[in-house]
């Protein structure tokens, strides 16, 4: 029989065994090996591996024979490291923890390592758009210890299907981890990392980062691409109408500024976070109006269906068959038209009813 114990501490420790009505020596069999040490320092690789002192371990003790246990990672794709380098096994051998096959390394430490180079991290994932092209890997060096990745016009951070997350300078640091993720610091990481491609131009300058006004959720620059512009997935682009902000579907850079949604001009445009999540939107009493869609905070109805509001006890036709969010202070936001100035004091004073 085997028994496996696993350890979530950094330390593992075979605890001693007694026979029941045994009152002699304990047998030879279950003599244990003293404590073994869960230490990265002096034990892990010095490229090509990421070692976690968090990683658990395990032993096996096959047929009862605690002098022969093994050491193991729970991780399945991790390695066992002794003594900076990569180990097949650690046993206990008489009364001593040894590492290697032949069991010449002598050890009282070991730590679980992962796989960080160059074959450790995709390069891009299953569907990407054409816009991006793959990384450029290093390998691992004894100076970088991990796999790392440059590219000469900036990254970009994706979801699994290409959806942009975020863009990254061309001087950000991005290393290949242990869990197959890339690294952009202690605490962001992304499973997709590609490079931009060679920006086209665009004979206007236009200044797309956010304004500063916190409160209205001005979260992150927007992306050109040429003269136009959109906004990492989860954000949505937005103009400003101080001191608040309105949602626009497109802007593009012009000689005399930002041209958005209607044909308005801005001088400033941003990504923001928006409040109501695609698809249907809600009604008062948690009904459900199938025919309103929200499509990154822009209001409209389906097919067949007109936008109608309400606005000083009066029935509207909402003008180009769409409603706005208006980013307020404070986060109460409510619907707006597309001119700016009808704001609707109720976030659900709206209808789609079929057209006639």
């Amino acid at each position: 029989a085997t028994i496996m114990l696993v350890v979530l501490g950094t330390t593992l420790l075979l605890a001693s065994t007694a026979l029941a009505g045994n009152t002699g020596p304990i047998p030879p069999h279950l003599i244990r090996c003293a404590n073994i040490t869960i230490q990265a320092e002096g034990n892990c690789p010095r490229k090509g591996y990421e070692c976690d002192e968090a990683l658990p371990i395990k032993y096996n003790v096959r047929n009862n024979n605690w002098a022969s246990a093994e050491v193991e990672c729970v991780d399945r794709k991790a390695y066992l490291a002794v003594d900076n380098q990569i180990v097949d096994r650690v046993q206990c051998r008489d009364k001593k923890w040894r590492a290697q096959n032949n069991c010449d390394i002598p050890t009282t430490t070991v730590v679980c390592a992962r796989n960080c180079d160059a074959d450790a991290c995709p390069s891009h994932p299953h569907e990407y758009s054409s816009k991006y092209q793959r990384l450029d890997i290093y390998e691992a060096t004894a100076r970088t210890q991990c796999a790392v990745a440059k590219c000469k016009y900036g990254f970009v951070a994706l979801q699994r299907d290409g959806t942009l997350i975020k863009e990254l300078s061309a001087s950000t640091t991005v290393s290949c981890s242990g869990n197959g993720q890339w690294s952009v610091s202690a605490t962001e990481k992304h499973s997709y990392v590609m490079c931009k491609r060679k920006p086209k131009s665009c004979p206007c300058r236009c200044n797309g980062k956010p304004w500063g006004f916190p409160w209205l959720n001005a979260t992150s620059a927007a992306i050109r691409d040429g003269c136009k512009y959109s906004c990492p997935a989860g954000q949505v682009l937005t103009r400003t109408i101080e001191p608040s902000a309105i949602t626009i579907t497109s802007a593009t850079c012009t000689r005399k500024g930002f041209l958005t949604t209607g044909d308005v001009l801005t001088k400033q445009i941003g990504c923001s976070t928006c409040d109501v999540p695609d698809g249907p939107v809600a009604r008062p009493g948690g009904n459900t109006n199938r025919a309103a869609i929200s499509t990154k905070c822009v209001l409209t109805c389906t097919k067949g269906y007109a936008l109608r509001y309400i606005y000083q006890n009066e029935a509207t036709f909402a003008p180009g068959n769409v409603l706005y969010r208006n980013i307020l202070p404070g986060g109460t936001n409510v619907w707006i038209t597309r001119d700016g100035k009808t704001t609707l004091a109720s976030a659900y004073r709206f209808d789609c009813v079929r057209r006639v």
